[in-house]
């Protein structure tokens, strides 16, 4: 029970980095093509947290682009 509850928690959490994650880059670049949210809502919990650290650096949506190549 503890461990479902522990995992579920888990999974909300990524989804919330996942929520936030869209609403910083579509605030930065603007609405976000369906193609780009999709990839974004598919990468593993690494690659989240490194775009989370990453799209700063971002100049424009070409750099989100390649990265998520």
């Amino acid at each position: 029970q503890k461990a479902e509850q522990a995992e579920q928690k888990a999974e909300q959490a990524e989804q919330k980095l996942r929520q936030i994650q869209l609403r910083q880059l579509s605030k930065k670049f603007g609405d976000l093509e369906i193609e780009i949210q999709e990839k974004i809502n598919n990468l593993s919990t690494e690659k989240l947290e490194e775009l989370a650290e990453l799209w700063f650096d971002f100049e424009d949506i070409s750099d989100l682009i390649s990265w998520l190549k």
